[in-house]
């Protein structure tokens, strides 16, 4: 009988624990845009990365509705599950997530940055769209290595992610018969 009130007091212990240690997100309202205060380093830090000038920073709006909504209106084009999104401008977390202090969070603004820093560079060529991805996901996971956190994602998901359709590759393109 001793034993058994050990575990139980033992295991309400191990809960209390998780409980008083548990990070608390900053929740913030739906709708939120982003303090620019916060965006700014963030900003700069991309562009020293990538070597472009952005001339605007973007909008950061902390929205789960618009979140869904834009997602819902892409289809199913997106493999995995997408945690931020860039529309030309303007990029979207979800306000149940988001937390200025929070480094993988704050790791997504940065890779959809780099999308907005690519808007910028004119005089780069993208063999097809999904190849813009390998510089976002290298940019953030050094992000998160210079800030002391695992990579967000692996080579080989960066590698699927980005790679071209063979109808799109140049390579293929110059290959097939006219």
């Amino acid at each position: 009988m001793n034993s058994v009130k050990l575990y139980f007091r033992s295991l309400i212990l191990l809960l209390l624990i998780a409980i008083i240690y548990q990070p608390a997100a900053a929740r913030v309202e739906d709708g939120t845009v982003v303090d620019p205060a916060v965006i700014r380093p963030l900003m700069k830090w991309v562009e020293q990365r990538t070597g472009q000038t952005v001339p605007v920073l973007p909008r950061v709006v902390a929205s789960r509705i618009e979140f869904q909504k834009i997602l819902a209106s892409m289809g199913s084009e997106f493999e995995g599950r997408p945690q931020a999104l860039y529309i030309p401008g303007t990029i979207y977390v979800d306000h149940l997530r988001w937390d200025p202090e929070d480094y993988v969070q704050l790791s997504l603004v940065i890779h959809e940055m780099v999308h907005h820093a690519q808007l910028f560079m004119t005089d780069r060529k993208w063999p097809c769209p999904d190849a813009r991805e390998t510089q976002a996901y290298q940019l953030q996971n050094q992000w998160l290595s210079e800030n002391n956190h695992y990579p967000f994602v692996q080579a080989a998901w960066i590698e699927r992610v980005s790679a071209c359709p063979a109808q799109d590759h140049p390579l293929q393109l110059a290959q097939q018969p006219n």
